[in-house]
């Protein structure tokens, strides 16, 4: 059986597990933008003509030739659907990507709610603010409302593969989300089973002692940080990170020289 797996680094990973526990299966991988990895439209074209299931997210952006309603109408039931995956609020502060020695604010997940404080405090008024916890990151109201969103798209998309519910119901017990757009192995597990099971398939989810499968569904953390004041207002039940201080003060000096403040 033919799969392509298209989409970003998520839908990446579940093909690697899904493969590790399917050997016989056929999965190719394409990026569907130039943000990910195998990012070529006509190689692209050419796998979902031969494949005889395409596993992708749904793109909502009407203008784009694959947004989901364009995917559905041309494949039918050779296409379903897994959500792309976005959670903030469950990071004081998350970073997309590396970053070198100035922060662009669009890298930075919670970076306006800083950017706003730097403004009206100035550098070191900002770090002593952060330290004692008096910045509101609005943790819940973030968390809410992205979780909020990604389930509003399951829906409209009619995504045969959801998982906001079980984000919903382990984001106390354990990390779900290594950062705002990459969810732990564990979540990466239930996907994997869940295109299982529509596919009729065994699963069983990988584990962390099988080093060269596991390892291929650990998505990149950047920086992320899960402070005590984090912890308290989600009513989180794993440990904060012992760093949280020396690893967002410095993330705090890198958007006040990107912005120029003293």
């Amino acid at each position: 059986m033919n799969l392509l797996f298209y989409g970003n680094c998520q839908v990446e990973a579940a093909s690697y597990a899904l493969q590790a526990r399917n050997p016989s299966l056929n999965c190719e991988y394409a990026g569907n933008s130039n943000r990910v990895p195998k990012f070529d439209p006509e190689r692209s074209e050419q796998l979902m003509q031969e494949a005889d299931l395409i596993v992708t997210q749904p793109i909502t952006n009407m203008e784009r030739d694959d947004n989901h309603e364009a995917l559905r109408a041309r494949f039918g039931d050779r296409v379903i659907f897994m959500p792309y995956i976005f959670v903030a609020g469950l990071h004081s502060l998350s970073l997309a990507g590396p970053t070198h020695r100035k922060l662009a604010l669009k890298n930075l997940i919670g970076g306006e709610i800083i950017l706003k404080t730097l403004r009206a405090q100035g550098l070191q008024r900002t770090v002593a603010t952060y330290k004692t916890g008096r910045i509101d990151f609005a943790h819940s109201q973030r968390f809410e409302e992205t979780l909020g969103e990604m389930r509003r798209r399951e829906t409209v998309s009619k995504c045969e593969i959801r998982i906001s519910n079980e984000i919903e119901e382990r984001y106390r017990d354990s990390r779900v989300m290594l950062t705002h757009n990459h969810p732990n192995p564990d979540i990466l597990n239930i996907i994997a089973g869940k295109i299982s099971a529509y596919l009729d398939l065994p699963y069983d989810p990988l584990t962390p002692e099988e080093v060269q499968d596991y390892s291929r569904i650990i998505l990149p953390v950047f920086e992320t940080i899960v402070t005590p004041w984090c912890k308290e207002e989600l009513g989180l039940r794993y440990p904060y990170d012992l760093q949280w201080f020396f690893r967002g003060r410095d993330l705090i000096r890198k958007l006040a020289e990107t912005f120029e403040i003293d």
